[in-house]
C-alpha cells in the first residue's frame, strides 16, 4: 500500500507534475474523474478502467480501479484533515487512520490478518516533515531523515534500512539553482556511496520546467534511462512523453487548459494502453 501524506486529495493537481506551474485547481470544481481506456486501436468499445469521486471541496472521497480491484473510501475530519481511509487493494483490504499532534502525524494500518503498519511522520516549526519512522508489527523498519535550504526546499534525504540486527543506508541529495531557486539535479548514492540514480532538470525562460532526463551509472546497459519531456502552449501545459533511451517504451500525457485528458503507452512502438480521461462537475 502507497503511504498517503496528504490532509487534502485533488488529483488534478497530483495529476500534473509536481514541478510544473499550473493554474488547473481554480477550475471549476470537479465532482467525477472517470477514465475510459483500450488496449488496442482495434478495440471497438472503451473499459471503464477506474472512477474517482470528489466532495466539492476537491478533495477525494472514493478511488476505483477496476483493472486492480481497489476500492477505497476516504473520510475527513470538520478542518477537511484526512483522518481515515477503508477498502481493499486486489485480495486484500484494509484500514488506515491517521492521527495529528502539534508536530507529529501518525498513520496505522491495520490488515484482517492482524497485521500493523504504522508510520510516524514529524513536523518542524514551519510544517516541512524532518523525519519519517516506519514500523512493521511493531519493529522499526524503515527510517528517513530530511533536510531543507533557506527557501525551505528538501536538500538531503537520508534512508536507513532495517533488517533484523543489520542496518543498511543510502542517500539522495538534491541541487537548486542559486538564483532561481529551481531543482537542477539530483543524485540517489547507494550504501557505499556510489551513484546509483541520477537525474538533470531543464527550464525555459519563464521557469517551466521542459525535460528531466534520468540516468543508471551503474547499470550496463542503457534500458532503464529515461526522459521526459515538457511541451507547453500558450504558456500551458500540453504534452508530456516520458520514454525510455533505447526505445523500447513510451508514454505520452496530454492536456487541454492545464488538465489531463488523455493518456498513450506504447511497448516497441505499438499501442499497449489509451485512456480518457471524462469530468464530471459540480
Amino acid at each position: 500500500m502507497k503511504t498517503m501524506w496528504l490532509y487534502t486529495l485533488i488529483l488534478p493537481c497530483l495529476l500534473l507534475n509536481s514541478l510544473v506551474a499550473n493554474d488547473a485547481c481554480a477550475q471549476k470544481k470537479i465532482k467525477q474523474i472517470v477514465g475510459w481506456g483500450k488496449y488496442s486501436k482495434k478495440d471497438k468499445t472503451s473499459q471503464k478502467f477506474f472512477a474517482y469521486d470528489y466532495n466539492p471541496s476537491g478533495k477525494l472521497l472514493r478511488k476505483q480501479d477496476f483493472r486492480l480491484y481497489i476500492d477505497n473510501t476516504y473520510f475527513y475530519d470538520k478542518q477537511g484533515k484526512l483522518v481515515k481511509i477503508e477498502g481493499y487493494e486486489g485480495e486484500t483490504s484494509f484500514t488506515t487512520t491517521y492521527v495529528y499532534g502539534k508536530k507529529v502525524m501518525t498513520e496505522i494500518m491495520k490488515m484482517p490478518d492482524d497485521r500493523v503498519h504504522k508510520t510516524h511522520t514529524y513536523l518542524n516549526d514551519k510544517g516541512n516533515k524532518v523525519e519519517k519512522k516506519m514500523y512493521h508489527m511493531g519493529k522499526l523498519s524503515k527510517r528517513i531523515l530530511y533536510t531543507y535550504n533557506k527557501q525551505d526546499s528538501v536538500i538531503g534525504e537520508m534512508y536507513y534500512l532495517y533488517s533484523g540486527k543489520q542496518r543498511k543506508s543510502y542517500k539522495v541529495i538534491y541541487t537548486y539553482d542559486y538564483k532561481t531557486h529551481l531543482r537542477t539535479h539530483k543524485n540517489e548514492y547507494d550504501a557505499y556511496q556510489q551513484v546509483v540514480e541520477q537525474e538533470d532538470y531543464t527550464y525555459n525562460a519563464t521557469g517551466q520546467l521542459l525535460k528531466i532526463s534520468k540516468v543508471f551509472p551503474q547499470r550496463k546497459n542503457n534500458d532503464y534511462n529515461t526522459t521526459i519531456e515538457y511541451q507547453y502552449q500558450k504558456g500551458k501545459l500540453w504534452q508530456v512523453i516520458n520514454q525510455t533511451h533505447n526505445g523500447k517504451y513510451k508514454s505520452v500525457k496530454v492536456y487541454k487548459d492545464g488538465v489531463l485528458i488523455r493518456v498513450r503507452r506504447y511497448e516497441n512502438s505499438k499501442l499497449m494502453e489509451l485512456i480518457d480521461y471524462q469530468y464530471v462537475y459540480f
